[in-house]
């Protein structure tokens, strides 16, 4: 009897969280239909993203956010690219090892605004000082865009190699308008290091969640 009446508990307060999901996907105003998966989330992605945050929570961070990473080697760098999709599923991944529930304001900054995309690198380079040099840009056939904001450390940070080269590192953050752009096809991100080199990163967005 008293495991009966823990079942229906169970499927009591699944039941509530499932109509908690939907009421916010309905407050959140998020489209039925997707133009492109990761742009703006069906409810059904937004579920998605939730469970994959959840059930893999004890993943190491490279093996999480591989799905969304170019890296290029470890003396070289690497990028990753935050999707709607990604962004919800780290900061669910992120609530559930702190054994909380996911709060409103998370969820709306983790689906952003739908009109930039949002990249973190690191750039291994044997500078310790960051030269400001001309913008990041986005690259798509002829296409070229500038980046709308960089986040650029003055001082970079000691590698894991130092102090053998490369002895520095550098931890970026780039925003792109994508109006220009397609977003079902492959896009190239150049970055230009501490040093003023170029440092190319090819995403295939088309399969990309």
């Amino acid at each position: 009897m008293k495991n009966c009446i823990a079942n229906c508990k169970l499927q009591i307060l699944n039941f509530k969280f499932s109509i908690c999901i939907l009421q916010l996907i309905v407050f959140l105003g998020l489209p039925s239909q997707a133009q492109a998966v990761w742009k703006e989330l069906t409810p059904k992605q937004f579920l998605e993203a939730m469970e994959y945050g959840q059930k893999e929570k004890d993943k190491a961070m490279v093996d999480f956010a591989r799905e969304w990473t170019v890296n290029l080697g470890e003396q070289v760098g690497w990028a990753t690219l935050y999707t709607p999709f990604h962004s919800l599923a780290y900061k669910a991944r992120k609530a559930a090892v702190e054994h909380r529930e996911l709060t409103e304001k998370e969820i709306k900054k983790a689906l952003g605004d739908g009109e930039t995309l949002t990249f973190s690198a690191t750039i291994l380079c044997d500078a310790l000082y960051y030269t400001r040099q001309r913008p990041s840009t986005l690259h798509q056939g002829e296409k070229v865009v500038a980046s709308s904001y960089e986040f650029l450390p003055d001082v970079c940070e000691n590698s894991n190699f130092f102090p053998e080269s490369p002895a520095y590192m550098a931890s970026c953050v780039y925003r792109f308008p994508h109006k220009d752009l397609s977003l079902e096809a492959p896009i190239t991100l150049v970055i230009i290091t501490p040093t003023g080199e170029e440092r190319l990163f090819p995403f295939d967005l088309s399969g990309i969640r």
